[in-house]
């Protein structure tokens, strides 16, 4: 039975973005989908945490934007079979319920549900820096 493709947000609000990652993190206590966007026009990065599932399933949690500091080598530390933790991140959050994740430096933290998705959010990010680069 063939599936309908899934549209992303941002295309159904029209914005030039385009999907880099889509994966599942573990945050506040609850799955939520993270996607990287990169946006065609500006060359912008953003990250977005939805809602996984449930009444709420696809509201944004949060949203950042990644700037400069995503081709520092030391913008991202593996601290974790699944979790990675950011030198900076400045999340949009939507909701006053929700508590960031962060380490016991104080560090923004992203914890993902599987290794492999921890991997290709690193393979993602690192391919989007160097794309920012080279542009």
């Amino acid at each position: 039975m063939p599936t309908k493709p899934i549209r992303e947000p941002s295309q159904r609000l029209g914005l030039s973005e385009v999907s880099k990652l889509r994966t599942k993190i573990v945050d506040d206590h609850y799955h939520h989908a993270l996607r990287i966007y990169k946006d065609r026009e500006s060359g912008a990065t953003r990250l977005q945490a939805s809602v996984y599932n449930g009444e709420l399933k696809g509201t944004p949690v949060w949203t950042a934007f990644i700037t400069y500091q995503v081709r520092s080598i030391r913008w991202m530390q593996r601290i974790g079979p699944r979790t990675i933790q950011l030198a900076d991140l400045n999340r949009y959050i939507f909701t006053d319920e929700y508590v960031a994740a962060v380490g016991p430096n104080g560090r923004p933290e992203l914890t993902f549900l599987e290794a492999e998705d921890a991997n290709d959010f690193w393979e993602a990010i690192v391919k989007v820096a160097r794309l920012d680069v080279l542009e």
